[in-house]
């Protein structure tokens, strides 16, 4: 999260060398980014076992996508950045659910039953 809100941070000129050569780049990034966000957030909670799945799957996915929107607010005060964009927090959402799915599908802990 933090590495997002700094890269977030950044005027527009200075992530342009990172930018990827293929359409739509910047919204699979969102969903990498994101995806792992959920995967991680999931498997902390799984890993706690102080959840069932079904919970920590919803917790995970709400709370990575409310962060997503956190942050797409927060672009908006970045100087040479959009912030606001609704596709941005679809592909943010769309990752959170593919991440926390992966871990709560493949993680050991999400098979025991509590």
């Amino acid at each position: 999260m933090c590495g997002i809100w700094f890269l977030s941070s950044l005027p527009a000129k200075e992530i342009e060398p990172f930018a990827l050569p293929f359409p739509y780049a910047d919204k699979w990034q969102h969903v990498l980014a994101f995806a792992v966000g959920g995967a991680l957030l999931a498997a902390a909670l799984l890993i706690s076992k102080t959840w069932p799945a079904l919970r920590v799957a919803l917790v995970a996915v709400v709370a990575i996508t409310v962060f997503g929107a956190i942050d797409e607010w927060h672009q908006t005060f970045t100087p040479t950045r959009s912030g606001g964009d609704v596709a941005d927090l679809v592909a943010d959402g769309l990752g959170a659910v593919i991440g926390t799915f992966l871990a709560v599908r493949f993680l050991p802990h999400a098979r025991r039953r509590h």
